[in-house]
């Protein structure tokens, strides 16, 4: 059997869940059955390249991207002089050029996995946002990573039923299990005793993780516990100059951190942290909340279905209502006295996600996804091709 050609297209491979989960599916997948390739739109890369991962860049610039015919013309270019048997779209340009690609027949199986709905917004309809919803149906498979997204994609999307399916998303978690933290030396290079609390969140400097939000709760904790400290872990974003003014504005800098990690890092960090703590008002799927309690930590977080969907009130940690700042720190100091008083409810979490929430677990299921509908499209041509 020759091997199926799978080309992944996204934006960029910039540090990002949607950009870390696709580095590690082409890594994870069987490549004795796959032959894979990830092609970028723009030009940004932040991963190694690997005998069995290469990444291409079509150069394209992020300015009137839709209206640009010459990036049409490209793409379509380049699918016609490389072909493959899946093109496999993630992220809302990636998918806008990949679901033209599709209904223009350039490829023979089209996959779209949906990560939230920030970047789909159905509150006002547009003429971009029919056209998107009309290109959509063209798609053979829409993968979403939530249940919760699943929902959004068939009633706001307009998307069949028997198109969708969930597949959660995928950790590796191999740092996670044959890590041996250093708390002390992390909290001390931080600048934190021992004895103090530290919340750490993880998430890219965007609007939708309300930054804002988290660091009002963080005042209100600080009346509660004055001595608490705020880790936040982002590498990029386009608000995080906004935030470091805030904290510099409000005199946090003594107890707030903000600190860049590579994916080896994270681990490390949350290592040497006591809470997990955010206040996303959209997550499609919430790996850095997967990543905390693989790491052994409590979680307080928003009650949202994209949180619930995944985490149980009072086993995994907490919930406070969105926008409630208040909540938010009466939920973190409770956590805080737990702690104290030596009653983790969570110490079986991580046992649990690590199983659930793994990128072999994720990986497995899309093989079976590729392998079925490319079968099925195989002997599909072939009946066609005996008429």
């Amino acid at each position: 059997m020759n091997k199926i050609k799978i080309t992944y297209l996204i934006n960029s491979m910039q540090n990002g869940g949607a950009e870390c989960m696709l580095w590690d599916v082409v890594k994870h997948l069987d490549h004795s059955l796959f032959e894979c390739k990830i092609v970028c739109l723009f030009n940004a890369n932040d991963f190694p390249e690997t005998p069995i991962v290469h990444v291409y860049s079509l150069d394209f610039v992020q300015k009137r991207i839709h209206k640009n015919p010459y990036y049409l013309k490209k793409i379509i270019n380049y699918f016609e002089q490389n072909t493959c048997d899946i093109l496999h779209t993630h992220l809302c340009y990636a998918d806008y050029f990949g679901h033209i690609i599709r209904a223009l027949n350039k490829v023979p199986l089209l996959y779209t996995t949906i990560h939230n709905t920030v970047e789909w917004p159905r509150k006002h309809i547009t003429v971009l946002s029919l056209f998107e919803d009309t290109l959509i149906q063209y798609v053979d498979r829409i993968i979403t990573v939530s249940e919760d997204m699943r929902r959004f994609v068939i009633n706001e999307r307009h998307c069949r039923d028997n198109k969708v399916v969930t597949i959660y998303n995928g950790i590796d978690f191999s740092s996670f299990r044959h890590l041996e933290y250093n708390r002390d030396l992390i909290r001390s290079k931080l600048g934190i005793d021992a004895s103090e609390l530290l919340i750490v969140c993880t998430a890219q400097f965007r609007r939708e993780k309300r930054h804002d939000l988290l660091i009002d709760a963080f005042v209100k904790l600080l009346q509660i516990i004055p001595n608490a400290k705020l880790l936040l872990l982002g590498s990029n974003g386009a608000l995080k100059n906004n935030i470091e003014e805030i904290i510099q504005k409000s005199r946090l800098t003594d107890n707030i951190i903000i600190r860049s990690a590579t994916r080896e890092q994270v681990p490390q960090y949350l290592g040497a942290a006591d809470i997990f703590t955010m206040h996303s008002e959209n997550e499609g799927f919430g790996l850095a909340l997967i990543e905390a309690v693989a790491a052994g930590l409590p979680i307080v977080v928003p009650d949202l279905p994209c949180f619930k969907e995944i985490m149980n009130e009072g086993i995994d940690g907490l919930f406070f209502h969105f926008g409630d700042t208040n909540m938010q720190a009466d939920k973190i100091a409770l956590t805080w006295k737990n702690i104290q008083n030596g009653n983790c409810f969570w110490s079986q979490s991580a046992k649990r996600v690590l199983g659930q929430f793994s990128i072999e677990q994720h990986v497995s299921n899309l093989t079976t996804l590729y392998l079925k509908d490319y079968e099925y499209r195989i002997n599909k041509k072939n009946i066609l091709g005996g008429i």
